[in-house]
């Protein structure tokens, strides 16, 4: 089986930049230790102009680059380079990550939805243009949704807001998490750490985090707050940071980007992680905080709900600071006891990779059966 995989993905194996990127390397991955899978890769973003792959052995990166309108990909440029890839008659399966506007009508073509992105678009920083660019990405990708043929959701929330369109295939198959979170040995620990992990940035709501977070400590000193990823640098990290200086030194810390080891190192020895997003769709780092036996506290969007339960943490409403706070110190106080860490992470079982490769296989066949079928009728 040959497979054409359209996804952003990452120069260094530990350290992909967001979930589509994790997701996709992490299967491709999976793909190749339970299957012996190979992938061809068109890569439609990069962090850099001269993007190195060396590190990676077991996939081809394709020499070709996205037409590109401003800083955008352009969804027409790119569904007629992967037509044209997939007329070559190379490939028995082509998989998008993200973009459903990249998908033709083939049979052959399967689009995972990460994210409802004109949802996303709602809470980008230049607010005077951010109606009208979430206005133009639901048109977009509503239009993608209903043209592809075989769609992936990863959680049921995806699969709620994007009614399947007639004739359409459709699977529900979690993002993977890497095997190094679920392989981790908790650390005895010697304070209360709550730790984020994700962008610095308004949809993740951090400034409403970390006013939460002030008034939990103010009811228990011992709280101290790590702050993990990118984005202190922009105008909402600055922001962050002063907000944070408040507070006596050494109560916050802004920790930086992590690579995978680092991060599952800096789970390890936290009490809990805690997300309060305006937006979601299913987040991988709480998986990732689950494969760990760490609980999570997070605020009851978009797909949260699916992942977090009375066994693996709390619920909070969107906004709703004092509730935070308030579920920051119950949970702080968890007594995480080598049954209970792992009680949360078999919650997180359907996360393996492993898992998530056999799922994935197995829609990848169906999706071969069925080209195959549509073939001998077209010949008929």
């Amino acid at each position: 089986m040959k497979v054409l995989m359209v996804t952003p993905f990452p120069e260094d194996p530990s350290i992909p930049h967001g979930g589509v990127e994790a997701a996709a390397s992490r299967l491709v991955s999976a793909m190749w230790t339970c299957f012996g899978l190979e992938y061809d890769l068109l890569v439609y973003e990069t962090r850099t102009n001269e993007p190195t792959y060396e590190r990676w052995s077991h996939v081809n990166i394709l020499p070709l680059r996205p037409v590109t309108i401003g800083r955008r990909t352009s969804a027409g440029a790119m569904r007629r380079l992967v037509s044209r890839l997939e007329r070559s008659g190379s490939y028995d399966v082509i998989h998008v990550q993200g973009p459903a506007s990249f998908v033709s009508r083939s049979p052959r073509q399967l689009v995972t939805i990460h994210g409802i992105s004109e949802r996303d678009s709602l809470y980008a920083e230049s607010r005077i243009s951010q109606r009208l660019r979430a206005q133009l990405v639901r048109a977009r990708e509503t239009v993608g949704r209903r043209r592809a043929r075989n769609v992936v959701a990863i959680s049921r929330y995806v699969r709620s807001v994007i009614p399947a369109s007639s004739g359409q295939q459709s699977w529900q198959i979690p993002n993977p998490v890497d095997p190094v979170f679920f392989l981790n040995v908790r650390q005895p620990r010697t304070q209360k750490i709550v730790l984020f992990v994700g962008r610095l940035v308004e949809i993740k709501n951090v400034l409403g985090l970390l006013e939460a977070f002030e008034v939990a400590w103010a009811c228990d000193a011992e709280l101290r707050l790590r702050i993990v990823g990118e984005g202190v640098d922009t105008s909402y990290g600055r922001l962050c940071f002063e907000r944070a200086g408040q507070l006596p030194a050494g109560v916050v810390t802004f920790v930086g980007e992590c690579d995978v080891t680092e991060l599952s190192d800096e789970m390890s020895q936290a009490s809990l992680l805690v997300l309060f997003s305006r937006q979601e769709n299913a987040p991988m780092v709480i998986a990732e905080a689950h494969a760990t036996g760490l609980p999570v506290v997070a605020s009851q969007v978009g797909g949260v709900a699916e992942m977090v339960t009375t066994i693996n943490g709390e619920l909070v409403e969107s906004g709703d600071e004092a509730a935070l706070a308030a579920a920051i110190g119950r949970v702080a106080g968890w007594d995480l006891s080598p049954d209970r860490a792992n009680a949360i992470r078999d919650s997180a079982a359907q996360y393996r990779a492993e898992s998530v490769a056999k799922a994935t296989y197995v829609a990848y066949q169906e999706i071969c059966k069925n080209t195959r079928a549509a073939g001998e009728r077209k010949r008929d």
